[in-house]
Order: structure tokens, then C-alpha cells, then sequence
């Protein structure tokens, strides 16, 4: 009955039709369901009633349907759902009510439900009651293309520890969200996190997710992968990295897709030159799917294509001869580097590098300097220290500047001194100081010379 144009079910349309169980009236404008119209089909375990411009579903309806185990409601304009809405389903374990108008969910609304799979994509919603799916389990979410925000999610508690599929595309959820989310998700098989704007992924964003069996991640500005997040998800056999910002993908990531059985790579920007496409080149031609995607149709989605530079746009990969790839352009991002160690850690650390290395220069360019300055000022002073060898400064006037020449001139006869060298009658000076580190036994000498040369010199006669 789906695809008509009914506008409505006339009361006992099916009488004597006890046995039914599946019931399709979608793509209909039937717009309001009468209880008194299924009360006959007792026995219906799957209805169908798809965009049937269905503004509300009178509870009565499901009253009459106990042993209903799929409900399909998308693409109505149901706008609410009352608490308890679906207390009368309790052997429900499908209900689709994606594509409605649905901008809150309330306290209590799938009590007592076990569901396989509840698809609430494409609605309306601002706000999650925090004892929403209280008392109820939920395997597989469809929360796709909602406005929620980071903080309703968090009253997904009480069901996402045992959820096996959960599906959050194009919502509002940062990196930093969706590891808080994951922390709670460790039993996930299924996970689409497609148009989220993703820029990067964190190395630890799927460490408890070791049971991921599929994971989609196309449709975002993803760059490079850190092989951290592949070597967390020892399941996966399905990747989707389509349509994202990929230039080239480094041995080390290439080496991790062998062990997948799908992997889907088409709309992403490669750059055929000698940094980006080599190592995928050589892979697309020992994979067994991508080898012979270009044959017969060059436009099939598998078929890899360039978009730069100019002269390679729209050649497939697979025919890139390796003679034709241009240098890698100034200033390309390391993107092997990126995937083994984290694009913004290889950034950060790379300034970090560049920084340590000019303080580096700028110490050792002043240490230089300082060097030549002390040698410079060592040579400089070096004859004012034999001057003052014994010069004793408690006995000098901190303003009486005396050479060499002038203090010999002033030593009298040793004859008119004591033993210790002091004028008889005069106090005895304290010692001198001990020569200085630098001195040598040259000084010496040299001051000695000098003394000899100021002494009187003996006559013939014997008298000075």
C-alpha cells in the first residue's frame, strides 16, 4: 500500500486479517493513524508508515499493537514525544523516527525499552532530559545532523557503556567532545563521525575502542592520521577517509590499511608530486580493489585522481608516471613526520627546535664577546699589576697614583734599615700581599734588575 495516494484508512480495513504482520502505508498522506483501524491486526510486528504527514500518534494506536518490533516513523512532522510515549512497545527493538521535527527529548521517553536501533537523525533537537533513557538500553543511536550540544550528550550515561553502533555526523562536536563521548563508548563496533569539521584527530581519541569493527571519518578537513589512532583499533576492517584534505598518505599510514578489507579514499585532493604520491601510488597498484579502479571507467569513485600541480589536474594516480613528479615545494608539510608523531607536536617542537637553537647562537656569539673583552682588559692591566707587586695598599692614599719608577726612587739605603727592611725608629709595615695568580718568577727577575740598577755603586776607593 505504500506510494499511493490514500488520504486516509477507513475503520476495520483490515478485518479478518488476524495473521498480518507486516504493514507498509508510507509515502501516503494519511496524517492521522485510527486505533480502530488496528485493533485488527493484533499479530503486526513491523509498520511502516513513513512520510504519512503524521503530526502525532495517538497512544491507543500502539496499545493495540503489543507485539510490534519494528515502528517507522521518519520523515513526519511529529514535533514532541510525550513521556512514556512508547510503554505499550515493550518487545520493540527498531523505531526510526528520523527526519520529524522533534526538538526535545523528555524524562522517561523510551522507558522500558530494548532497542536494537533508535534513529533520531535529522530532527530539531536543543535539549535532552538528563532521565531521558533512564531505565532503557539502546544498542545502535542515530543522533546525526541535530544541534544538540556537548552537554545533552553527557545524559547518554545510562546507555552508552553497552552501545555497538553510534552514529553523531554533522552535530556540534569538537575533538576534545567526542574523547570525553568515546571514554564511556568501550564497547562500540560501529562509529560515524563524518562532518564534524575534524582537523586532527588526538593519538588517543579510540583507546578504549578496541572492538571498532567500522569507522567513518569522511567529510571532514582531515589532513593526516597519526598512526596512534589506526594501531588503537585492532578490529577495524572499514575505514572512510573520502572527501577530506588528504595530499599524500606516508608509508607508515599505507602499511596499516593492508590489514583492512574496505578502505575508501576517493574526493580527497592528492598532490602528485615527489613528496605525496609515491608510497600511494605503489600501494593503489598492490591492492586488489583500487588496481584496476580506473579500468574501464576513469570516473568511478575508486579511481584516484590529481588535483595538483596544474598539469597533472584530473590524471589518474595509477597512470602518474614517476619521471613526471615535480620536487616537493618549498615549505611542504612533513606529512610522514605529522603521521608517526602529531601534526601539532611536530610543529610545536619544530619552533621549540628553532628557538632553542637562536638561544644557543646568541650564547655562545656573547660568550665570545666576553671572552675577548677579559683577554683584551688581562693584556691591558697586565704591566699595572707588576707595578703595584709590592705595593702595599693599607699604605697608600687611595688617591696617590705612583709608578714603578717612583716608588724604587724612594727606597732608601738598606744600610738604614732594620733586618726587616723598615727605617729605624718608624713602625714596621705590615707584610705584603701575596703576588697575584698571574705573577711569575719573571716578574721577579725583572724587579730585581731594577733594584741593582737604583744602588749606589761601589768607588775604587771602597766608599759609596
Amino acid at each position: 500500500m505504500a506510494r499511493n495516494r490514500l488520504r486516509g484508512l477507513a475503520p476495520r480495513v483490515f478485518l479478518r486479517l488476524t495473521r498480518l504482520t507486516v504493514l507498509d502505508i508510507s509515502n501516503n498522506a494519511i496524517q492521522e493513524l485510527d486505533p480502530e483501524v488496528m485493533r485488527d491486526v493484533p499479530a503486526l510486528r513491523e509498520l511502516r508508515c513513513a512520510a504519512c504527514s503524521l503530526t502525532r500518534v495517538k497512544s491507543l494506536v500502539y496499545r493495540s499493537l503489543p507485539r510490534l518490533e519494528l515502528l517507522d516513523l521518519r520523515d513526519n512532522h511529529l514535533a514532541s514525544l510525550a513521556p512514556d510515549e512508547f510503554m505499550d512497545l515493550l518487545g520493540l527493538r527498531r523505531l526510526l523516527l528520523d527526519g520529524n521535527r522533534i526538538y526535545e527529548l523528555k524524562d522517561y521517553t523510551f522507558q522500558g525499552l530494548a532497542l536494537q536501533h533508535l534513529g533520531l537523525a535529522r530532527n530539531r533537537m536543543t535539549r535532552m532530559s538528563r532521565m531521558a533513557f533512564e531505565d532503557s538500553s539502546v544498542l545502535a543511536l542515530d543522533l546525526s545532523s541535530n544541534r544538540l550540544p556537548h552537554s545533552a550528550l553527557r545524559h547518554l550515561g545510562p546507555v552508552l557503556g553497552h552501545m555497538h553502533g553510534l552514529n553523531v555526523a554533522g552535530t556540534r562536536l569538537t575533538a576534545e567532545h567526542l574523547q570525553e563521548l568515546l571514554r564511556r563508548a568501550p564497547r562500540l563496533k560501529r562509529l560515524n563521525l563524518s562532518r564534524l569539521h575534524l582537523k586532527q584527530l588526538p593519538p588517543d581519541l579510540f583507546s578504549v575502542q578496541t572492538r571498532l569493527e567500522a569507522l567513518n571519518l569522511s567529510s571532514n578537513s582531515l589532513q593526516y592520521i597519526h598512526v596512534d589512532v589506526l594501531h588503537a583499533l585492532p578490529s577495524l576492517h572499514t575505514l572512510d577517509l573520502g572527501n577530506n584534505e588528504f595530499r599524500g598518505l606516508p608509508e607508515i599510514i599505507l602499511r596499516r590499511l593492508d590489514r583492512l578489507t574496505e578502505v575508501v579514499l576517493d574526493g580527497n585532493p592528492w598532490s602528485c608530486d615527489q613528496c605525496h604520491i609515491p608510497y600511494l601510488k605503489m600501494w593503489l597498484n598492490a591492492s586488489a580493489a583500487f588496481r584496476t579502479a580506473c579500468r574501464p571507467d576513469v570516473d568511478a569513485p575508486r579511481c584516484l585522481k590529481c588535483q595538483s600541480p596544474p598539469e597533472m589536474y584530473d590524471k589518474p594516480v595509477l597512470e602518474v608516471d614517476g619521471l613526471e613528479l615535480q620536487p616537493c615545494p618549498e615549505g611542504t608539510f612533513d606529512l610522514a613526520a605529522a603521521s608517526a608523531g602529531g601534526g601539532f607536536s611536530v610543529v610545536l617542537a619544530a619552533v621549540v627546535a628553532a628557538v632553542a637553537a637562536a638561544l644557543l647562537a646568541v650564547i655562545v656569539v656573547a660568550g665570545l664577546v666576553m671572552y675577548h673583552r677579559h683577554s683584551a682588559f688581562y693584556y691591558t692591566h697586565e704591566d699595572d699589576s707588576r707595578h703595584h707587586f709590592y705595593e702595599n695598599p693599607a699604605l697608600r692614599s687611595d688617591h696617590t697614583d705612583v709608578t714603578l719608577d717612583e716608588d724604587l726612587d724612594h727606597v732608601p739605603d738598606r744600610c738604614s734599615r732594620g733586618e726587616d727592611g723598615a727605617a729605624k725608629g718608624e713602625p714596621k709595615p705590615p707584610p705584603p700581599p701575596p703576588p697575584p695568580a698571574h705573577a711569575t718568577d719573571n716578574n721577579v727577575v725583572v724587579i730585581d734588575e731594577l733594584m741593582r740598577s737604583k744602588a749606589p755603586k761601589p768607588t775604587h776607593n771602597g766608599k759609596s
